[in-house]
């Protein structure tokens, strides 16, 4: 059985803020007129702090912030307002040596998507997702 719980990761923080920041870039070197800079500008912004909210800081209430594996290869998933699920891993999750993309469908019906970079669980937890998720 492996369990372990999501943290915020660096790495996608990292990702997120040098990406808008480029698009910010771009937008500002564009033959546009000031008005319409500003908008796009304020539309990446807003981009920025929703990504943060939801992605970054795992804030938002559906977000998973718990996972375990059992022997059988069952999930349950647990969001941050404490509600807990089964979860059936969806086949075209992807594993590599720095991420791993879980696509889940909850018992609620619901689908999602959990985010797991080396940052985001301990180091045992992280090769350990990874070599259950490569062996199936």
């Amino acid at each position: 059985m492996l369990q372990f719980n999501l943290h915020p990761s660096r790495y996608l923080f990292m990702l997120i803020l040098l990406l808008h920041f480029l698009i910010v870039f771009l937008v500002l070197n564009l033959p546009l007129q000031w008005w319409a800079i500003i908008v796009i500008d304020c539309l990446v912004l807003a981009s920025f702090v929703y990504m943060y909210h939801t992605y970054i800081s795992r804030k938002a209430t559906d977000t998973i912030v718990f996972l375990r594996i059992d022997k059988d290869k069952r999930w349950t998933a647990q969001d941050r307002a404490g509600t807990v699920y089964k979860a059936i891993l969806q086949p075209d999750s992807i594993c590599t040596r720095f991420i791993v993309i879980l696509y889940f469908r909850l018992s609620s019906g619901k689908k999602t998507t959990v985010l797991i970079f080396p940052d985001s669980v301990d180091r045992i937890s992280f090769r350990r997702l990874r070599v259950i998720l490569n062996t199936w």
